[in-house]
């Protein structure tokens, strides 16, 4: 070591002198550094050239780890066709491979090339659900196992073209540049391309993926068509939510072992039907997004009735309540719709009897539990979804977003009601249509990555959350006084009495529910001979209506069988009412009319007698079948427009 070289103290040594060094030494050091120092700058300054690049081993390797799970390779696949105009996709098990099939445009030969192109914008300025040129290639490496698979199209009067990916080999040499192997089909190849179309009754353009059988692929794709499976998966990766607002599009599956059976999805669309399918319809706000391109400001503005508002941005952070919108018009950039409805259910609130909402449980609809039958024995991931604001471009489904903790749903004081009414039962949908171009601003507002389905919903501006809060908070607070006001309403009404017997008919078909034609009954009762009658077609209805009304309640109840009126039309004073009783077994199991109140079993016997008596073998069938289940009033319904069609006839 010279004297100009140096060492870290050791802490045993820290008590020790240091070194020391003459003037001369220290000069000789400085100016050997610096005549190093001249040399190397003048080398750095000779220096020039370019650099940057790819590690091709390496980005093949990373086609995993872009966060695409099995079930999202299958939906950038299915993207794929619905972006190439699909109306129908196949998945088929087979014994060796497992294949996609479509009856999209198809290829032609540059388009087929670009499909491997990394990157590549392949429907610019389109309204595709294709972003970036990214999906297929990570989803045909995962779904293959690295093995290689193949990909078959034709255009419409287009070549019968076949891409071949030899992903071994691609990972062996470490290379994806030139790898592709792009070939005409073969005869055989040809054929059965033609065969697979003409089976399925398609035109004979499109294109088929085939993959590698493996147990793990066969056994995901299989869960998305079994009921019970499916709920194991998470809504964001299911084909009936992922897709279900594509129009004119649907996905069939078959499997080798069962190659009969073809299984079609049904998809979820809570938000698709009549407005008389949801409690006051659905609202529809309408949101306009502006960017000033001086400050590159963006804005986003409710279209309200008393005209456009907006959140600012003030010191405290942002408005919750959006104020008139003053600042001009900026640039247009897109359009957001806000969607809001809820579902009718009775077994939450029933219009025609209502109450107060009061569940502590969190309910599905009917229509929900279709799509989630395990969500109403626990299945909290799934009421937590349902609960959330859903997210659509170009109608698909990219993710969810929600400012409200759903482990905060328990307790069934007044507040929790409320509140679980707005945050669970109204359901949102939010929807956006833009063009598909990776430096798309709608795009980026919403965060929208290469992997569709790796939404942040965290990451939408507060601007535009506050705004989609105020229209939910507005919709819960209109649905919440509407149920209110019936409620309320129908508890302050006066307990119905029966009304003065001026007219023997009206009242009589009143109290029967109007179940019973006035004309069938008595067409009924004249052919049945139940027991003398007086004259008058009026009051043979009358009496056959009130029969009616005790066999279609749901428990005993007492009706008053009207009795003959005098000549002016006065009703005389009624004996106490007769009822219905089945005779004796001496008495050949006929029916008779005896003084007491008629009860819902004997008035059912009595009908069941009437329709043997006509021999009307399906009229019986159906009497039957109510006297087994006396609750069933829509085959009561059924039997009366039944026998008015047939008495008719």
């Amino acid at each position: 070591m010279t004297e100009l070289e140096t060492t870290p103290l050791h802490p045993q040594m820290a008590h020790e002198a240091p070194l020391a060094y003459d003037a001369q030494q220290v000069e000789d050091a400085v100016t050997h550094a610096s005549h190093i120092r001249i040399h190397v700058d003048e080398a750095v300054m000779q220096y020039a050239a370019v650099g940057g690049g790819i590690d091709q081993r390496g980005f093949i390797k990373n086609l995993t780890k872009k966060g695409f799970t099995q079930y999202q390779c299958w939906c950038e696949l299915l993207a794929n066709s619905i972006d190439n105009q699909a109306t129908m996709c196949q998945i088929m098990i087979k014994h060796n491979t497992i294949n996609l099939i479509d009856n999209g445009c198809g290829m032609q030969k540059s388009k087929l090339e670009e499909m491997f192109q990394m990157f590549r914008e392949n429907h610019p300025n389109q309204r595709t659900i294709g972003l970036a040129g990214v999906g297929a290639k990570p989803a045909l490496y995962i779904l293959s196992n690295q093995q290689t698979c193949y990909v078959y199209t034709r255009a419409e009067n287009g070549a019968y073209l076949k891409a071949t990916i030899p992903w071994k080999d691609m990972i062996e040499q470490g290379q994806w540049t030139d790898m592709i192997i792009f070939t005409p089909q073969t005869e055989d190849e040809k054929e059965e391309y033609i065969r697979e179309r003409i089976d399925r009754h398609m035109d004979i353009k499109g294109t088929t993926i085939v993959l590698p059988y493996t147990d793990t692929v066969a056994i995901n794709i299989s869960n998305q068509f079994n009921k019970i499976t499916r709920e194991k998966i998470q809504p964001i990766e299911r084909f009936d939510i992922v897709f279900a607002k594509i129009n004119n599009w649907k996905v069939i599956f078959t499997h080798c072992d069962n190659p009969q059976a073809v299984r079609e999805l049904e998809m979820f669309r809570p938000l698709s039907y009549n407005n008389s399918e949801y409690y006051l319809g659905i609202t529809r706000n309408k949101i306009c997004v502006y960017r000033d391109t001086d400050t590159n400001e963006t804005y986003f503005v409710l279209d309200t009735d008393d005209g456009p508002k907006y959140c600012r941005k003030t010191g405290r952070g942002v408005d919750k309540q959006p104020q008139p919108y003053t600042l001009g018009t900026p640039t247009l950039i897109g359009e957001i719709v806000l969607k809001l409805a809820m579902k009718k259910n009775n077994n939450y609130f029933d219009p025609d009897h209502p109450k107060k909402p009061t569940c502590n449980a969190l309910r599905l609809d009917n229509y929900e539990k279709i799509f989630f039958p395990a969500a109403q024995t626990g299945q909290v991931s799934h009421k937590e979804f349902l609960a959330k604001r859903h997210l659509f471009r170009n109608k698909h489904m990219f993710g969810t977003t929600s400012h409200f903790k759903f482990s905060s749903f328990n307790g069934g004081g007044a507040g929790q009601v409320k509140s679980k009414h707005k945050n669970f039962y109204i359901k949102q949908e939010l929807h956006y249509d833009t063009r598909a171009c990776q430096d798309n601003p709608m795009d980026k507002i919403f965060g929208i990555q290469e992997n569709k389905n790796q939404f942040n919903g965290k990451c939408l501006p507060k601007t535009l959350t506050n705004i989609l809060d105020y229209c939910k908070n507005e919709k819960a607070t209109q649905m919440w006084e509407y149920f209110i006001q019936l409620s309320d309403a129908a508890a302050a009404a006066p307990v119905a009495t029966p009304p003065a017997t001026t007219d023997v008919v009206a009242t009589t078909l009143a109290a029967a529910g109007a179940l019973v034609d006035a004309a069938v009954a008595a067409h009924v009762a004249a052919t049945a001979e139940l027991a003398p009658l007086p004259p008058g077609d009026a009051l043979e209805a009358a009496q056959l209506g009130a029969l009616a009304a005790v066999a279609a309640a749901p428990v005993d109840v007492n009706v008053v069988i009207p009795s003959a009126a005098d000549d002016e039309g006065v009703v005389a004073a009624a004996p106490a009412p007769p009822s219905i009783a089945a005779a004796d077994d001496d008495d050949d199991n006929e029916p008779t009319i005896t003084d007491g109140m008629a009860s819902v079993s004997d008035v059912k016997c009595l009908l069941l007698t009437i329709t043997q008596q006509l021999d009307r073998q399906k009229i019986y069938e159906m009497f039957k079948l109510a006297t087994d289940q006396q609750n069933d009033q829509q085959n009561l319904q059924e039997l009366i427009t039944l026998s008015k069609d047939l008495l008719c006839s």
